[in-house]
């Protein structure tokens, strides 16, 4: 009967590793999906930047290369 019961205990203790080794993995799954989301926020908005600064500079070049 006491065998039982270590092995039981055991079992749970090894169930809540797991549980909490799974959940540690979704948290860090989670935290990447944000990060990438942010960087593609960010690159989005560099590349509206970019492509203003491009139509600035085509602005520019047409008004002083007549």
């Amino acid at each position: 009967m006491t065998g039982w019961i270590v092995f039981l205990l055991a079992s749970g203790i090894a169930a809540a590793i797991a549980a909490a080794w799974r959940g540690g993995a979704a948290a860090a799954r989670e935290k990447g999906a944000r990060e990438d989301a942010n960087d593609s926020h960010k690159a989005h908005i560099l590349r509206d930047h970019l492509r203003h600064d491009d139509d600035f500079a085509k602005r520019v070049r047409k008004r002083f290369t007549r």
